[in-house]
């Protein structure tokens, strides 16, 4: 019988040998009925736990891709102060060394002109001449370099922050 999907109650009656025969096979296909009764119920229970477990998975997936957009976002945010960064300090550098190349530029001039006034000296009065810009000049070069590293802040003309022109007020 339970090879056959057709048996019906009539066929169990007439197939009975006896009366507790039919009893032990009207019992058995209770159960049988019962048994695909509770898989048809499973089975819907477990299409509904997939649907709710995919339904998870999309929500799960929009969050992360969420999360990755940001975190690329903040990655270029975090790029660009480095580029900005990096060109500032370049300029900061290049300023130094501008400013260092005149200050050598100034002593040599210095020196030549103090080398031709005293290899001439003619007793006409032998007065010293004085660069205008002389040894100042030299102080505020190393002024300027014990502030090297100093964060560059925008209108700031203090130690904890200078932009260009509140180093040359300072």
């Amino acid at each position: 019988m339970y090879r056959s999907r057709d048996v019906s109650v009539v066929d169990v009656l007439f197939a009975a040998s006896s009366f507790d025969d039919l009893v032990t096979q009207l019992s058995l296909m209770e159960r049988l009925g019962n048994s695909d009764v509770d898989t048809v119920k499973s089975i819907a229970a477990y299409r509904q736990d997939i649907r709710d477990r995919r339904v998870k998975l999309d929500a799960d997936k929009k969050a992360a891709a969420k999360l990755v957009a940001e975190a690329a976002a903040q990655k270029a945010e975090v790029v660009a102060l480095e580029n900005r960064l990096e060109s500032m300090t370049a300029g900061i550098k290049a300023d130094i060394r501008r400013l260092q190349e005149q200050e050598a530029a100034r002593a040599r001039a210095a020196a030549q002109a103090a080398a031709a006034n005293t290899g001439t000296g003619s007793g006409g009065g032998g007065g010293t001449v004085v660069d205008p810009g002389g040894s100042g000049h030299s102080a505020v070069v190393a002024i300027a370099q014990r502030y090297l590293g100093v964060p560059y802040v925008y209108g700031g003309a203090s130690p904890s922050g200078f932009d260009c022109s509140g180093l040359a007020m300072y």
